[in-house]
């Protein structure tokens, strides 16, 4: 990537990196109660959106989004995976049309804001109601979110490389070829933040008591051969040597020693 574009690169601070890997890991584990927090850390929402935040159901809905995307295969089998939802949800017998399941959907929706009206004390809301109150819920959206400027870059960057991927392997996921790190990172960080993740990705959300909580076999055994398959790709990779210790000089080669 560097070499096609190096304006697509930036450096990313500390902070960011570990609140990154923190998303990534609620989202896996399903943790929508702790998303907000995240998006807070990650800029996307004001600090005084917070709470909002946490009484909408948005967290729901992007982490629906990211799974998908995270199965590869771009936009098209995107697409049609969440049809396939759609059918599973609405439509178990598959009986219905494209254009018959998109109306059955709108009615889903319609249904939900509906509830959100009578949540607020609103009976017997009109379609009339229903549509206002959307349009009110894509304004609120607008207010609780904004794009910090980094993810312009990871945008691009990605959308880049999976191109690149897609050309050559249809079902090509840049989520799934970043994982690898992923997993190097959780099982070798020992930052307090980086096990907190670790054991969210394990055993699911952060309320549970780990002591009483099952671990995910699947997931350990997926970190595991992410790992490994890190391990193997860098091995060949010199590691920069670790500079001497604050107040102490380097010790000198040896006499015997051939020159670099």
């Amino acid at each position: 990537l560097c070499i096609l574009d190096w304006g697509m690169t930036l450096g990313v601070p500390q902070d960011l990196q570990y609140s990154l890997i923190e998303f990534i890991a609620h989202v896996n584990a399903e943790d929508y109660a702790a998303m907000p927090d995240d998006f807070v850390r990650l800029g996307f929402t004001p600090p005084e959106q917070l709470e909002r935040v946490r009484a909408s159901n948005l967290t729901e809905g992007l982490s629906f989004v990211l799974r998908q995307l995270s199965q590869g295969g771009g936009g098209k089998k995107l697409q049609a995976r969440v049809r396939d939802e759609w059918r599973e949800q609405y439509d178990p017998g598959g009986l219905l049309s494209k254009e018959e399941l998109r109306a059955k959907v709108r009615e889903g929706f319609y249904a939900q804001a509906r509830t959100q009206l009578e949540a607020d004390g609103v009976e017997g809301a009109s379609v009339m109601d229903v549509q206002n109150v959307m349009e009110k819920m894509q304004q609120r959206n607008r207010e609780l979110f904004q794009v910090p400027p980094y993810i312009l870059y990871v945008a691009r960057a990605f959308s880049t490389l999976e191109g690149i991927g897609l050309s050559s392997n249809e079902d090509y996921s840049i989520v799934s070829e970043a994982f690898p790190y992923l997993s190097k990172r959780l099982l070798t960080d020992d930052s307090p933040r980086a096990k907190a993740a670790l054991r969210s990705m394990v055993y699911g959300a952060e309320d549970k008591d780990a002591s009483n909580a099952t671990p995910n076999l699947s997931k350990v055994l997926s970190m595991g051969d992410g790992f490994t398959s890190y391990s193997s790709a860098t091995a060949a990779v010199p590691q920069a040597a670790a500079p001497p210790a604050a107040g102490k000089a380097a010790s000198p080669a040896p006499a015997d020693a051939a020159p670099a």
